[in-house]
């Protein structure tokens, strides 16, 4: 599978590059900021994704791995030993994962698993209302 972003996210690399912005370093790691950097590279996003996946598989009772393309775009239908509802949670999980990560960078504010978490619960709860 061809991983190909079609640059439709902005970071400070594209920002310096238009002259919008003064650096095109990363918010949480100060090396240079790119999407795939955001979403690959960051010692910090790989262990928010790390930790988050890991509290998931903790609440579920699970031992899900999602690969590098599953991650970017929520491929879970590959993950056959998931149940219809853990499938439908660790999409959403994956969607607001990265766009958590991603406000947290636009916002200049240090990601927190507690928060994420959080949300996710929240969501959670969402949607198993509004399909019921």
């Amino acid at each position: 599978m061809s991983l190909k972003l079609h640059r439709i996210i902005i970071t400070k690399k594209e920002l310096k590059k238009f002259n919008v912005g003064t650096d095109d370093h990363c918010n949480f790691c100060t090396r240079p900021d790119s999407i795939l950097h955001t979403m690959l590279e960051c010692d910090v996003s790989t262990s928010l994704f790390s930790s988050t996946i890991k509290w998931f598989n903790d609440v579920h009772k699970l031992n899900v791995s999602p690969s590098v393309e599953q991650i970017l775009f929520n491929l879970t239908d590959e993950t056959t030993s998931l149940t219809s509802i853990q499938k439908r949670r660790l999409d959403l999980l994956l969607l607001l994962m990265k766009h958590y990560l991603y406000s947290c960078k636009v916002f200049n504010k240090s990601p927190n698993i507690f928060e994420l978490q959080t949300k996710l619960q929240l969501q959670w709860k969402i949607e198993h209302y509004s399909l019921t």
